[in-house]
């Protein structure tokens, strides 16, 4: 076989094979794609609803009185699944340098560094899809419950543009205002009771559900750049082959040339 004929199996093979990465990022792009709607659905409004939760739980049960002998665990929301490029970086790096922390999502917890691993009080995995939110929420809120002993509990979580939102899962003492302070219709018990597990289940549901957002947005466009990066380098394969193949059409042409030219004139057609 030629030297033209192997170079041109060689780039069949690639084309082949990058065909069948391209087909395997076009499905992950394809399914981030049709994620991103349901995720922006669910968590569309609602921190601002949740902001509102916060200042009635305020009023009812009056500000947080912190102290210095009182210690904050950090629990860091991040990514759950691989191929969202530099998303779990960035989330790593927010992680605060000192103090208890916590991590959900597991590809955190690859991202993070060994002294961050290290000081993390618990591990757990984070929600992979949005009809994966209501049972992650509920696994990690156990997980909150049982590592807090009675310490300050602050969820960091990635929000829109790149930023992120600190929020207050579990505070410190408050200082309950004066009695007939604040009206309600029920008993304030009750009314401050439903504030607290309103805050608590929906701040943390909602983190779960941006943090979900934010990873399918960066896998989205990893998957965009991923499949820009295969269709130019199919197109420079194809081109390479079309050469090759050209230059063997064209040695052929003359060396059936040059045959012709070596037959005796009176031989020739």
């Amino acid at each position: 076989m030629s030297d033209d004929s192997n170079d041109a199996l060689q780039v069949q093979r690639r084309v082949v094979a990058t065909s069948a990465v391209g087909s395997i990022v076009q499905a992950i792009w394809a399914l981030a794609s049709a994620e991103l709607p349901r995720v922006d659905a669910l968590a569309e409004q609602a921190s601002v609803y949740l902001d509102w939760v916060d200042a009635v739980l305020e009023r009812l049960a009056g500000p947080e009185v912190l102290r210095a002998h009182h210690t904050t665990l950090c629990v860091v929301l991040g990514p759950e699944r691989s191929f969202c490029g530099g998303f779990p970086r960035q989330v790593a790096q927010a992680i605060p340098h000192d103090g208890a922390v916590a991590l959900v999502g597991l590809r955190l917890a690859e991202a993070g560094s060994p002294d961050v691993r290290a000081r993390a009080e618990f591990v757990v995995s984070g929600p992979g899809s949005v009809d994966e939110l209501e049972p992650v929420a509920d696994a990690v809120a156990a997980a909150i419950l049982s590592a807090a002993a009675g310490r300050r509990v602050e969820l960091l979580y990635p929000s829109e543009g790149g930023a992120f939102r600190r929020a207050v899962l579990l505070s410190a003492p408050r200082e309950l205002p004066a009695h007939g302070e604040v009206d309600t219709y029920s008993d304030p018990s009750l009314v401050l009771a439903a504030a607290v597990a309103e805050s608590v289940t929906g701040r943390l549901r909602v983190a779960l559900a941006e943090t979900l957002r934010t990873e399918v947005r960066a896998r989205a466009a990893a998957a965009e750049s991923a499949r820009n990066a295969v269709d130019e380098q199919l197109e420079d394969l194809e081109s390479r082959l079309r050469v090759i193949f050209q230059e063997q059409i064209t040695s052929e042409l003359v060396d059936l040339y040059a045959g012709v030219l070596a037959q005796p004139v009176a031989d020739r057609p």
